[in-house]
C-alpha cells in the first residue's frame, strides 16, 4: 500500500495531466451533436463516387434558402398594402368648411349679399365633396419612392377594392386642384375661398397597418420549404452520375431527414459512443505527440493547462455558433490558435493543436471537406508566418497573409467545384475578412495568458529590454 501511495505522489502531476485531458475530452463530448452523420460526401458539378444511392425512406426535397427569399420577395413585390377611408373625417372637415366659410363671409368686408354666400358656399362644399371623394392619402413610409401606378387595397365600410397610389390626392395636389377650379371661377373673393377650401380639406384615406401587416404575414405563411417528394426505393443518384443542382437538393434533403430523424434512443446512445470513440483518438494522438516529441512541455503543468483552455475554449464557442448562427461560421478566428500555440510553445505543436481541432469541428461543420481545407490550410500560413512574434507588425502581417489564403482557398474551391465564379459571393468573403481581422484579439489574449501562466514572450522580452 506504501508503495502505490509512493508511486502515486511521485507521479501526481503526471496524473493530473492524464486528468486534463479526460476533463477535455469529457467537455468536447458534451457539448458535441448528437445528431448522426450523413455517411456520403458529394460535392455540386462532381460526379457522385459512391454506389447508387436508393431513398431509404420517405422525404421531402427541400427548396433553397436562395429559392425561399425569391419566393417571399416575389410575394412582398406583389402584395397590395391596405388602406382605409375615413368617412368620419370627412364629415367633419365638410362641417369645419361651412362653419369657417359662415364666420369669414360675416366678418368679410366684401358686401355680398346672402344669394352670392349660398352661390359660393355651394361651390365650395361640391369642390370638397368631389376630392374627399377621390379621397387624399395620408402620407406614410411604405409610400417612399412609389409611383403612381403602385397597387393598393382600399377598405371602404365592409367592401374592399383594387386600386393604385395615383387614383387619390396627396395634401398637395389636392390644395392645387381646389385652387385651380377656384381661379376658373373667376370671383373676386378667390382669396377668401382659397383660405377656406385650404383648411377644411383633411386626409381622409389612411394606412391600415394591422390588417396589411396580417395579410403580408398569412402570404408569407404560406411559401412551402418543401418543392416536392420522394419515395422509399426510388433510384436518388446511380454512381458515377454528375451531381447537377437538382440531384444535389435532393442529397441535402435527404441528409437533412437523416440526420435529424435518426434520433431513436438506441442510436443516439451509438452516436454518442462513435462521437466518444472519434474524440478520444484524436486527442490520444495530440497527447502521444506532445508525450514523446515534447517531453520538456508535457512536463510543464502550466503549458498543458494552457494547450487544452485555448483548445477548448475554441471548440465551445465553435459549437455554440454552429448552433446558433451557421452563417457566421466563417467570422470565427480559428488561426488564433495555432498563432498562441506557437507564440507560448512552439510551432510543431501548434501545427498538431490545430490539426486536432479542426479535425474534430471537422466532424459537425456544414460542408466538412470545404472547412477542413480552408482552417487547416489558414492555420499552417499563420503558424509560419507569425514567427516568434518579436514585432507587433508580425500579427498584422499574419492576418493578411491568413486573409489571402482564405481568399485563395474559396476561389480555387468555387472553379474546382461549379467550374466559374458565378456563386462568389462578397457576403462569404466579409466573413473571412472579419476572421482574419479578428486575428488581432491575439494581442490582449497573449498578455492575459503571460499573467495568468507566467510564461513570458519574445514580444514581451523585446519591449522590456
Amino acid at each position: 500500500m506504501n508503495i502505490i501511495l509512493s508511486k502515486l505522489q511521485h507521479n501526481y502531476y503526471d496524473i493530473l495531466k492524464v486528468l486534463l485531458y479526460v476533463v477535455a475530452v469529457a467537455i468536447v463530448v458534451w457539448v458535441s451533436p448528437r445528431e448522426s452523420m450523413f455517411k456520403y460526401e458529394f460535392n455540386l458539378g462532381k460526379p457522385w463516387s459512391h454506389n447508387d444511392l436508393i431513398a431509404p425512406f420517405d422525404f421531402s426535397i427541400y427548396k433553397t434558402d436562395k429559392q425561399i427569399a425569391e419566393e417571399k420577395q416575389q410575394v412582398l413585390n406583389n402584395f397590395r398594402p391596405y388602406f382605409r377611408y375615413d368617412d368620419n373625417v370627412t364629415a367633419s372637415g365638410r362641417q369645419l368648411l361651412i362653419d369657417n366659410f359662415g364666420e369669414l363671409w360675416q366678418v368679410s368686408d366684401l358686401g355680398k349679399s346672402n344669394k352670392d354666400s349660398l352661390r359660393l358656399q355651394l361651390f365650395l362644399t361640391r369642390i370638397y365633396d368631389e376630392i374627399q371623394e377621390k379621397g387624399i392619402i395620408q402620407y406614410h413610409e411604405i409610400l417612399e419612392g412609389k409611383g403612381p401606378e403602385y397597387p393598393i387595397r382600399i377598405i371602404r365600410g365592409n367592401e374592399v377594392s383594387d386600386a393604385h397610389l395615383g387614383m387619390f390626392y396627396n395634401v398637395r395636389t389636392a390644395n392645387e386642384y381646389a385652387s385651380g377650379k377656384i381661379i376658373e371661377l373667376n370671383d373676386p373673393d378667390s382669396s377668401l375661398m382659397n383660405l377656406i377650401i385650404n383648411q377644411s380639406l383633411v386626409q381622409n384615406v389612411f394606412y391600415d397597418e394591422e390588417k396589411s401587416n396580417a395579410e403580408r404575414d398569412e402570404l408569407l405563411s404560406r411559401i412551402s420549404i418543401r418543392s416536392g417528394l420522394i419515395q422509399k426505393g426510388q433510384l436518388l443518384i446511380s454512381t458515377g452520375e454528375l451531381v447537377d443542382p437538382e440531384k444535389y437538393q435532393i442529397l441535402m434533403s435527404l441528409k437533412r431527414d437523416y440526420e435529424q430523424d435518426l434520433g431513436g434512443s438506441e442510436s443516439q446512445f451509438y452516436i454518442i459512443i462513435g462521437n466518444s470513440l472519434l474524440i478520444i483518438l484524436l486527442f490520444l494522438i495530440q497527447f502521444l505527440f506532445i508525450y514523446f516529441y515534447y517531453k520538456g512541455i508535457f512536463d510543464s503543468l502550466k503549458k498543458t493547462v494552457l494547450i487544452l483552455l485555448s483548445q477548448v475554449g475554441l471548440i465551445l464557442i465553435t459549437h455554440y455558433i454552429f448552433r446558433n448562427y451557421t452563417q457566421w461560421t466563417y467570422m470565427i478566428p480559428f488561426t488564433m490558435l495555432p498563432v498562441l500555440i506557437a507564440v507560448f510553445i512552439n510551432k510543431r505543436v501548434a501545427v498538431i493543436v490545430h490539426l486536432v481541432t479542426v479535425m474534430i469541428l471537422g466532424f459537425y461543420a456544414p460542408n466538412s471537406f470545404n472547412f477542413f481545407y480552408t482552417q487547416f490550410a489558414a492555420g499552417l500560413i499563420a503558424v509560419f508566418s507569425v514567427g516568434n512574434l518579436s514585432r507587433r507588425v508580425d500579427l498584422f502581417k499574419t492576418s493578411l497573409f491568413v486573409f489571402l489564403t482564405y481568399m485563395v482557398v474559396y476561389v480555387s474551391m468555387l472553379f474546382v467545384q461549379e467550374g466559374s465564379l458565378d456563386s462568389f459571393s462578397y457576403e462569404f468573403m466579409g466573413y473571412l475578412a472579419g476572421s482574419s481581422i479578428l486575428i488581432l484579439l491575439a494581442f490582449p489574449i497573449i498578455f492575459l495568458y503571460e499573467k495568468m501562466f507566467g510564461i513570458i514572450t519574445h514580444l514581451t522580452l523585446l519591449e522590456l529590454s
